[in-house]
């Protein structure tokens, strides 16, 4: 049994406390407030032990988010990829957009040597695309990332204006919400298990790879939870995000 204090019209995150108590907290690995300063960004408000992030590189940093460019300007997380999971990120990209020097990777752990799992805007057919390898015949020797998007062609996401995506994934399938859009993409193919990556998630950015995402991200919240959360938490962790980006920072998503 605790005390809570409640501090009315204040801002906690900024006032020296350094946990945060969602809606859910199950599984709960990091949460982070994007916004102000690098040191902030960098710092993990799950409760209990959780680690906080590197800074790596130098992030431009803006009152209500930071901009970071992969494979140079990032966080390193000492979050794992775990089998199933779910991650929410608040997020927008002014870049050109045109090839994969110019295009970001929001977050991930892939790479050459892992595809893991990632979420990062597909130049080539205009769509933010959510991966999570699995391996794909029952034998267990192919791999394959099963990528599911969300197409600015089909008006799912405009990548110029701020989103609230929902990252699920699955032990059977991956998921990609567009909470902002209202949509759900659901990926239908037949896999035989995660094949979780050995590094962690990087924040605004993958590791290096074939097609290795340089482009800027603007990011004003990620938040990891390593389990598949029920429809109905994730409907309560979207409410109190689309409330706090609201109020603190004019930020609808």
């Amino acid at each position: 049994m605790g005390t809570a204090l409640i501090a009315k019209n204040s801002n906690a995150e900024n006032s020296g406390l350094r946990k945060f108590v969602p809606p859910v907290t199950r599984n709960l690995e990091a949460w982070h407030f994007l916004n102000t300063d690098v040191m902030k960004a960098a710092r993990n408000y799950a409760m209990g032990d959780k680690p906080d992030a590197q800074v790596i590189g130098a992030p431009a940093e803006f009152g209500s988010y930071i901009q970071f460019k992969g494979q140079a300007n990032y966080l390193q997380t000492q979050v794992v990829d775990a089998p199933t999971q779910t991650v929410f990120s608040v997020i927008r990209s002014k870049d050109t957009l045109a090839d994969v020097a110019h295009s970001p990777a929001f977050y991930g752990t892939y790479s050459t040597a892992a595809p893991g799992a990632a979420l990062y805007w597909d130049s080539t057919n205009a769509a933010l695309v959510k991966t999570g390898a699995r391996y794909t015949d029952a034998g267990q020797t192919a791999i394959g990332s099963t990528p599911i998007s969300q197409s600015s062609a089909s008006n799912q996401i405009v990548i110029g204006e701020w989103s609230l995506i929902v990252d699920v994934t699955k032990a059977d399938f991956n998921r990609s919400i567009n909470a902002t859009k209202n949509s759900t993409r659901t990926s239908a193919a037949v896999t035989y298990g995660r094949v979780p990556a050995a590094v962690p998630f990087r924040i605004g950015s993958a590791y290096p790879a074939a097609n290795s995402f340089a482009g800027t991200a603007d990011m004003a919240l990620w938040a990891h939870y390593s389990t598949e959360l029920t429809d109905a938490e994730i409907a309560l962790i979207i409410a109190r995000i689309r409330a706090y980006m609201s109020q603190r920072h004019g930020i609808v998503v």
